[in-house]
């Protein structure tokens, strides 16, 4: 089994998911608002504010979507529809956001001066259009700096993502280890969020206690930056584990998890929702595959 170096180059014509299915899977995302608890309705009233950037690599074709041109060589085979925003056009296959275009954004004119995706992806996550020399953070990694977790007791920035999970500190470049992102391989909690049944919680204690003097003792020798993302590792995992009850997927309705779907795009979403409404800061899933 070949695994490619870099997940954000193109990835031919093996996709994961087709892109007409995700027109489906986003269109009904369109209320995505309205599919909230009164839990973050709560939050929303305090002006908290959240963030959950679903990132699709490659994406769909703007053709398809948000910049249909019909009638044109490249313009594919779907018609322009009007929007309820005067002047503004989308593909017939977003119909169902096409009725919301008032309460969106739609930037058409972003582009990185980059042709590669390798390296254009990063540029825009990182808003270094220009190597500068210096690792720049990335978007959560920004904001958790910039406005601090959302509930103190949780990470401030999660990212959900194909593949393996862990503390990626290397988001977070020049802001430090503090503000790196905590990753969810296929959405799934933590392995070890659960204390082994043998340890109490005093002798868990007793052993944090060891091993953050361990910690300081090193800070002297070794790199602070290496001391930081290890202890930050550390400090994410005891705020999961006193809050698991945000994994608990047997609160999500059946109805949710149907309109969601079961594919991995649907379901890391649907965490997402789940971890907003806990009362996370930011929230990053990605989609790779396309």
């Amino acid at each position: 089994m070949k695994t490619r170096a870099n997940p954000h180059a193109c990835q031919g014509p093996e996709h994961g998911m087709s892109r007409r299915r995700v027109l489906g899977v986003l269109g009904g995302l369109a209320g995505f608002g309205s599919l909230l608890n009164p839990s973050i309705s709560r939050a929303l009233e305090k002006k908290e504010k959240q963030v959950c950037l679903i990132w699709l690599d490659g994406g769909i074709s703007q053709y398809e979507s948000w910049h249909p041109l019909p009638g044109t060589r490249f313009g594919g085979p779907f018609r322009s529809i009007p929007t309820r925003t005067p002047g503004v056009h989308f593909s017939e296959l977003m119909k169902h956001t096409a009725a919301i275009s008032d309460k969106i954004s739609v930037i058409r004119t972003m582009e990185t001066k980059d042709p590669n995706h390798s390296t254009g992806v990063p540029r825009i996550q990182r808003g270094d259009p220009i190597d500068r020399g210096v690792d720049y953070p990335y978007l959560g990694s920004a904001v958790s700096k910039l406005l601090g977790p959302a509930d103190p007791d949780l990470p401030p920035y999660i990212w959900i993502k194909p593949g393996n999970g862990g503390f990626i500190h290397r988001e977070a470049g020049f802001l430090g280890a503090e503000h790196g992102a905590l990753a969810l391989g296929d959405g799934r909690p933590p392995v070890h969020i659960h204390r082994p049944g043998n340890i109490s919680a005093e002798n868990d204690a007793a052993r944090n206690a060891l091993r953050k003097k361990a910690n300081e003792r090193f800070r002297s020798t070794r790199g602070a930056s290496e001391i930081d993302a290890y202890e930050t590792s550390y400090e994410m995992a005891e705020l999961l584990m006193a809050r698991k009850e945000i994994f608990d997927d047997s609160k999500l309705s059946p109805k949710d998890r149907d309109r969601y779907g079961a594919h991995p795009l649907g379901r890391h979403i649907l965490r997402a929702r789940q971890l907003l409404e806990a009362g996370v800061r930011f929230i990053k899933v990605n989609s790779y595959h396309w």
